[in-house]
């Protein structure tokens, strides 16, 4: 199958090129460096519009004539009515509407969503159906009416809402000082929005036949919670209806609110889950185990300071499962009250930040003491406290408890990812595919222990990416091991064939990475 996508070097064009390439799809790009529209329309399958609904319009009408009747096109607009109208005008091959509910930053373990409008979907609509599902995309099928009438609120009068109120932000010149933690999550989702050209989010209003009446209904709604009695009883009905029975899925992480697990969790959790800090990887395990929360999220290693031994140890006796692998690309900064390195007299962080960056102390801060504390986000706290102390933090944790950045990326390597498992008793995401496996085996005492109980992968071809060890609690001199292998065929029978030559096995998860 050939995908066309005429501006596939745009932003989402491009995150659907790399969707489309990455299940062995053929994907060919029509911009100003590539083939003139008529030109691609005539070469491929599938061609998809991803282009500004100002231009979508003129192109359908250039395009459609080129496509035969067993083609597809489709187009990834934030309206649907329109643009299925001038498709459908504009050719006799098969016709679907499609829209992302997500923008091109966007990561698939996030859990994301595409919405098709059926135009003229005969053959087509079962194996586009099936791409997206396969690439880990959740498929939503609705009519255009339907899906406009919910993007004029969803999507038009929400980002209209959040630019209304940064604007009156300015004009109120409201102390940046003064803003709440709440206030300032509002005013983050309203960046993404800016880095785009402003007819984009114009058109999601001028062109949706349902923005009109939505508009309506929001200053009817805004007007009537002005009267108390109809504020409590909105008030009321929406915490019955979010809050009961405590629908809201949970993930535990290392805490408090501020530490690398916590920003971890910020990015796998989405809208989905509720986020619970504890003081230790114990507590997180335990919480999870009891029921508390439904998944975990620890540390495993970095490429610096190793293996997390506390999360090693308690995956040998821990019930739950590895459902999930992520990765973090790790960055410090030194972050203070004070505007100068040479009145630094402290530095406090985490051990392991402490020993990622201890080049760049040792160059840069040799006279400060160095005080460990249990997560970065104690680090900023203490520093808060001494004027003449930093503390090595994330950036996102240093403008969380409002300290100025003094210097920035003073970690020793540029490759400084830490390796996170989601921990839990069912799948987190179950629309993925298991890419890996984590296995603990205990081995005899014997001369070629590891090398027999490996060779079992190595004669199916399976690749191990990662092999540890650790000393074995109330046994001296003995290890357990740790593996990570690639799956592949003929998995089950090597981890069968290492059951016979080990001791003690134990298969901690086959689970799917969230890039």
């Amino acid at each position: 199958m050939k995908i066309g996508i005429i501006g596939g070097k745009g932003r989402m064009g491009s995150w659907f090129t790399k969707f489309f390439e990455k299940q062995g799809l053929k994907v060919l790009i029509g911009d100003k460096e590539g083939p003139p529209a008529e030109e691609l329309a005539q070469k491929v399958d599938v061609l998809i519009l991803s282009v500004p609904i100002s231009e979508l319009e003129g192109l359908t009408k250039r395009v459609g004539p080129f496509l035969k009747k067993e083609n597809l096109l489709m187009d990834f607009a934030s309206i649907k009515s329109l643009p299925l109208k001038w498709m459908l005008d504009s050719t006799e091959a098969e016709v679907i509407g499609a829209h992302p509910l997500f923008g091109p930053k966007a990561e698939l373990y996030e859990k994301l969503s595409i919405c098709l409008c059926l135009g003229r979907a005969r053959k087509w609509l079962s194996p586009i159906k099936e791409i997206f599902e396969r690439g880990g995309l959740k498929v939503i099928i609705t009519s255009p009416d339907e899906h406009d009438r919910n993007m004029a609120l969803i999507q038009a009068l929400h980002h209209l809402s959040n630019l209304t109120l940064a604007l009156l932000l300015k004009k109120w010149e409201a102390s940046q000082e003064l803003l709440t933690p709440g206030f300032k999550k509002r005013l983050s989702t309203l960046l993404p929005i800016l880095e785009e050209d402003p007819d984009l989010y114009w058109s999601m209003m001028n062109k949706n036949p349902f923005f009109e009446e939505a508009k309506r209904a929001f200053l009817l709604q805004f007007k009537n919670l002005l009267e108390e009695k109809a504020f409590k009883e909105g008030f009321l009905s929406l915490s019955r209806e979010f809050l009961s029975f405590g629908g809201r899925k949970k993930i535990a992480y290392l805490g408090p609110e501020g530490t690398f697990s916590h920003l971890a969790a910020s990015k796998i959790s989405g809208m989905e889950f509720d986020l619970q800090g504890f003081p230790s990887i114990e507590e997180v395990f335990r919480a999870t185990e009891k029921g508390e929360t439904d998944y975990a999220l620890v540390p495993v290693e970095n490429p610096i300071e190793g293996m997390i031994n506390e999360t090693h140890d308690l995956l040998l006796e821990t019930p739950l499962r590895i459902q999930g692998e992520f990765e973090l690309e790790v960055s410090y900064v030194v972050a203070s009250l004070t505007d100068s390195l040479s009145e630094i007299k402290k530095v406090f962080s985490h051990p392991q930040a402490l020993g990622q960056c201890r080049k760049w102390l040792k160059e840069h801060l040799p006279w400060a003491e160095l005080i460990y504390c249990s997560s970065t986000a104690q680090a900023a706290l203490m520093a808060l406290k001494d004027p003449h102390a930093c503390a090595l933090v994330a950036r996102e944790t240093a403008e969380l408890y409002n300290l100025k950045v003094l210097k920035e990326k003073v970690e020793d390597t540029a490759l400084n990812n830490t390796r996170f498992f989601i921990l839990g008793k069912e799948p987190f995401l179950p629309s993925l595919q298991p890419k890996k496996a984590t296995i603990s085996f205990l081995l005899p005492h014997v001369p070629g222990a590891l090398h027999r109980a490996l060779s079992p992968f190595a004669e199916r071809g399976l690749n191990l990416c990662r092999i540890v060890s650790r000393p074995l609690k109330g046994s001296s001199w003995e290890y357990s091991f740790f593996a990570d292998v690639e799956l592949g065929s003929g998995f089950e029978e090597a981890l069968e064939e290492l059951k016979e030559k080990a001791v003690l096995v134990k298969l901690l998860g086959k689970y799917p990475l969230l890039r």
